[in-house]
């Protein structure tokens, strides 16, 4: 591999990282001064005056208009549109709507990510969303290269 083909500003030649490290502490700068982690917005989501602005950011949003609509008039484009307007009619997980998982997704803005996983299922020919859940912050971590890895019992520090 020639010189022009290798990344020369990577993280491996960052002199402000420890190229050792196998995974990357909490970008949050106020966070990592304070040695915490997700937490602490956990805690602050749960101050009463901050529930209430909540509700009000949660109203303001879901109040917008959204609809599944076709890319085009063709047969393919009718199909899919079908197909994700059957999708969407049904719950993203059990107990959930799907104004519940866009509020999830909104709330990366408060926690600086969200991670959704989502189970899949065959339904004929095609490959559909069974489930959409929402998952946990504490159990991710990024990798060197900004990788989402999922902690896990058999790797609880730097994940999967």
């Amino acid at each position: 591999m020639n010189k022009l083909q290798q990344q020369v500003a990577s993280r491996a030649t960052d002199p402000n990282l420890y190229a050792s490290l196998e995974y990357l502490p909490n970008p949050d700068q106020v966070l990592r001064k304070m040695g915490k982690s997700h937490e602490v917005y956990d805690a602050i989501m749960g101050d009463a005056h901050v529930v209430g602005e909540l509700r009000s950011i949660r109203s303001a949003l879901l109040g917008f208009e959204w609809r599944v609509m076709p890319g085009s008039d063709d047969l393919a484009s009718m199909r899919a549109f079908e197909l994700c307007e059957k999708i969407m009619k049904g719950r993203p997980s059990q107990g959930m709507q799907w104004s519940d998982t866009i509020w999830t997704m909104a709330c990366a803005v408060f926690n600086g990510y969200a991670v959704h996983e989502i189970i899949w299922q065959r339904q004929d020919r095609f490959l559909v969303p069974e489930m959409v859940k929402d998952r946990p912050q504490r159990r991710f971590v990024f990798g060197i290269d900004n990788e989402l890895r999922l902690r896990t019992k058999q790797n609880m520090i730097k994940g999967e």
